[in-house]
């Protein structure tokens, strides 16, 4: 579905000077028509004052309802001109508060990178290269991200006099790596306003009448000259009299009707602009015997309309600059407006999107239905716009392109909706670049999968290796080491083991873990009775496979100490291994017996057991703090921060 919304960063003042002084003009002429009270009067073929307040209500809503925040600056002083209401929820402060302290907005940028963006503005601003993120933080302590752009707004001399700009709150697309928003109403034309006078042409005769008022449309006073064709085309501009000729000639001809725009000259040299109405009269034989018509002055329209086209191609020019693609619905699905950047990822030119319904022309046909749909229920209130949605847009091409929309929409002076406004930003290349990354790191894990079956695979090579040759050889003391060996290269075994098993390759669930360790220690006892027994207390605590190696080892080599010296002369006894988180966040080990003891000088940093040697390296690698527990029996307790190492 297209996602209703818009960001428009419309200067209101001047967008609203030419539409007053057009009405100004208006109620002029009225008040001379009226005095004149000898002509013909016409009537005003629009209200062209109520529509133009309409127009300037239709950016005001748009510029006061538009999620991203948009601003102009003085160029040379940098006082804040404009500010829209979408700063105060973005900023969390005031409009008014930068306003009278136009630097408030950059106080509110991050420590970090206030200096940076700074100089970026104020060197890169007026020259148009001004596209800067940075983080803000708001009043009540919260971070937010922005993606700030501004770009000169040139005078007549083309030197920068505003730097007009969009603020976009990107946090979210920072959060999740995912485009801003601009908008606009389109200027409507101005109300044709002016003087109309009569006239008529005998053809055969060729007599001309013309009324009082057309006398005075050409700049002289009524009846000063008798009116002829000739004089006539004398005072229109020579640049359209081939057009005037050429439309007058259709009429004589049957071929329509004579309807022309074109400018006079009056006797002081001051151009005006007329609009020409006439049709023919024919006779029997369907020759045209006469022209008969009106001319209308429409010198203040014309000059309203082009003001109106000055302020439009400002607005296009703001619009055009603004990466997002905008676009504005009418109720049935009608396109009444699209920027440049729109355009550009359609593949379109204006003219052919233009009053062209968006859902037939860019949704793809399986979804088109099903979402002009949803747009009509939303345009008649059976159910809410859906602020911000992903979807596919078909290009002229017949490409897919994913778009990320924020959807508004459009209503009149009387609350009721007339259409729907959206921004969006195309994420089509970001979507493809997340999908190799993806299936890349597919392919990764099933390659890391097959490393540690295979490296699992070669320990226990090595193991049955090691048990071979302590069956085989002579030595008691000789065959022990081998075994020590075989065990410790066991452990390492049985990480990748558990690895190869479990969907994270990065760490390990150390309950079910430790008790395999457990498990063959148990199994391993020389004399095979079983006397020693084993339990536990295992947390379930995921472990870093960085910290599960070292944790694995040091278990089995103080599980294998309680086997050799705990209960010497195949004594029996208990075993209890430990592991649980502290309140802290750091993780504690113990291992407990109530074997014999230790001795009363032991001292494990200067012990020669290899095992223990192990036990107090492991936990140096582990950055762990070793300690050893009051007797009866004996204990050793290890408390190391549960993060990587």
């Amino acid at each position: 579905m297209l996602n209703l919304g818009i960001v428009a960063k419309i200067d209101l003042a001047e967008v609203r000077a030419p539409f007053i002084r057009a009405g100004l003009i208006v109620a002029a002429i009225a008040i001379a028509v009226i005095a004149a009270g000898t002509m013909v009067f016409f009537t005003v073929t629009g209200p062209m004052i109520r529509r133009l307040q309409e127009s300037e209500t239709r950016f005001r809503q748009l510029a006061e309802n538009i999620k991203e925040v948009f601003w102009i600056n003085d160029a040379e002083t940098q006082a804040v001109v404009y500010m829209s209401p979408a700063y105060e929820e973005v900023w969390g402060s005031k409009c008014e508060k930068v306003y009278e302290q136009p630097e408030d907005w950059i106080d509110s940028i991050h420590p970090d990178d206030r200096e940076r963006v700074k100089k970026a503005y104020y060197e890169n601003a007026k020259k148009g290269e001004y596209s800067e993120e940075f983080r803000i933080v708001r009043p009540d302590g919260e971070e937010r991200w922005i993606l700030d752009r501004g770009f000169p707004v040139l005078d007549e001399r083309g030197e920068a006099y505003r730097i007009a700009g969009i603020a976009e709150d990107i946090t979210e697309r920072k959060k999740v790596e995912e485009a801003l928003l601009l908008n606009e109403r389109r200027l409507t034309e101005a109300q044709r306003t002016g003087r109309i006078g009569d006239w008529s042409l005998n053809v055969e005769s060729g007599t001309l009448h013309w009324s009082d008022e057309i006398y005075r449309i050409f700049g002289h006073e009524p009846g000063a000259f008798k009116p002829s064709y000739d004089r006539f085309f004398a005072a229109v501009h020579p640049e359209d009299i081939d057009k005037v000729k050429e439309s007058e000639g259709k009429a004589f001809a049957k071929e329509g009707n004579h309807s022309v725009d074109h400018r006079i000259i009056l006797p002081d040299g001051t151009v005006r602009w007329v609009h020409e109405e006439a049709v023919a009269t024919l006779d029997k034989h369907g020759k045209a015997t006469e022209l008969a018509g009106t001319v209308q002055d429409i010198t203040e329209r014309k000059q309203a309309e082009e003001k109106v086209r000055r302020e439009r191609k400002r607005a296009n020019e703001y619009l055009a600059i603004a990466e997002a693609i905008i676009v504005c619905l009418d109720r049935t699905g009608g396109v009444t407006l699209i920027n440049r950047r729109g355009l550009d990822v359609l593949g379109y030119e204006e003219d052919e999107m233009i009053g062209r319904n968006w859902f037939e022309t860019t949704v793809p046909k399986d979804q088109a239905k099903e979402v002009q749909t949803v747009h009509a229920k939303v345009c008649s209130r059976e159910i809410a716009a859906v602020e911000y949605i992903e979807n596919e847009v078909l290009t002229k091409s017949g490409e897919l392109r994913s778009i990320y929309w924020h959807n508004a929409t459009l209503k009149d002076d009387n609350d009721a909706i007339i259409g729907s406004v959206s921004s969006g930003q195309d994420i089509t290349e970001r979507k493809r670049a997340e999908d190799r990354i993806k299936a890349s790191l597919a392919e990764k894990k099933v390659l890391l999968k097959e490393v540690h079956h295979r490296v699992k695979n070669n320990l226990q090579t090595i193991c049955s290796m090691l048990a071979l040759q302590a069956r085989a050889g002579r030595s008691k003391e000789v065959a022990n080491a081998l075994g020590d060996s075989e065990r410790r290269i066991r452990v390492m075994a049985q990480v990748h083991e558990n690895l190869c098993r479990s969907d994270d390759l990065g760490s390990i669930d150390a309950l079910n873990y430790l008790r395999s360790i457990i498990q063959d220690i148990e199994e391993s006892q020389l004399d095979g009775t079983g006397q020693v027994s084993f339990s536990d207390d295992i947390e379930d605590i995921v472990l870093d496979i960085d910290l599960a190696v070292p944790i694995g080892q040091i278990v089995s080599e103080m599980l294998s100490n309680c086997l050799k010296h705990a209960f010497p002369d195949g004594g029996s006894g208990n075993v209890r291994v430990s592991l649980k988180r502290l309140n802290g966040g750091d993780i504690e080990l113990s291992v407990a017996d109530d074997g014999v003891g230790l001795p009363e000088d032991f001292d494990i940093a200067g012990s020669k057991s290899l095992g223990l040697q192990l036990i107090d390296t492991l936990s140096m690698m582990i950055k762990g703090e070793l300690s050893i527990g009051e007797p009866p029996g004996a204990s050793f307790h290890i408390v190391f921060n549960g993060e990587r190492p």
